[in-house]
């Protein structure tokens, strides 16, 4: 509060208490007056009542709104599950990938990029959420030379992030600029397919909805969880195809 600007803060009296339940700090409550020596000491004490009572409701409702998340999540993976064990065409399954994981990301872009060892470029598959089928099957390819710095990324299995994708150096310096710009591509996270050790391709999640620039924690460790289930079907549907 000190380095605020009293233009646009004009706050002369200040009290603020912090919010703790079980000695975890969960923030503070505060009050602010535009007349100077406006609080006293029966108002610090009425807000010490107060802020007990605040601390827990404002951490159960922290705790229900963490437990529907996770159900949401658990709930997704359990029908990305039982959507695959559906799959019967092996040409079908980055529909039914696509279509389970979209309602637990929320973002615009959403699909995957794999591997063709044969002309080493990687493939965008249809349907990518957020990109039309023409655009993704005739120019959504990022080749990966040998030897490349894409390669090397390739084959350690980075993930590959970026709060601006079009602008990043590290994606220019992987090639992966081009796809970028084509795409529109904001905040960006390809996420590694591997199964069994072997590097497939990404799963790849660009444009949040809600303007955000940065996925969080939470959702790259979802996203992990579903790229390595994803890979396996994957894999599965390859094997399934190639008998």
């Amino acid at each position: 509060h000190q380095a605020a600007s009293r233009n646009n803060f004009p706050i002369r009296a200040y009290l603020g208490v912090p919010l703790v339940v079980t000695k975890e700090l969960i923030g503070t409550l505060e009050l602010g007056s535009l007349t100077p020596g406006t609080f006293k000491q029966d108002d610090l004490d009425f807000i010490n009542l107060l802020s007990g009572q605040a601390a827990v409701a404002i951490h159960n409702a922290m705790l229900y709104r963490e437990e529907r998340r996770r159900s949401r999540e658990l709930s997704g993976l359990a029908q990305l599950s039982q959507a695959m064990s559906l799959v019967r065409e092996p040409t079908s399954i980055f529909d039914k990938l696509v279509q389970s994981i979209v309602p637990l990301i929320p973002v615009d872009i959403l699909g995957f990029l794999i591997y063709n060892e044969s002309t080493r470029v990687l493939e965008g598959k249809t349907p990518f959420q957020g990109l039309p089928d023409p655009f993704v099957e005739g120019m959504y390819h990022v080749p990966v030379p040998s030897g490349s710095a894409l390669e090397i990324s390739f084959l350690e299995q980075d993930l590959i992030m970026s709060e601006d994708a079009t602008e990043d150096e590290k994606w220019k310096h992987l090639g992966l600029d081009s796809m970028a710009v084509t795409a529109g591509l904001r905040d960006s996270v390809l996420v590694p397919l591997t199964s069994g050790g072997r590097m497939m391709g990404y799963l790849q999640a660009s444009n949040h909805r809600d303007g955000v620039t940065i996925f969080t924690q939470d959702e790259l460790r979802l996203l992990l969880i579903i790229a390595n289930q994803a890979a396996s079907m994957i894999e599965n549907s390859n094997l399934v195809q190639q008998s």
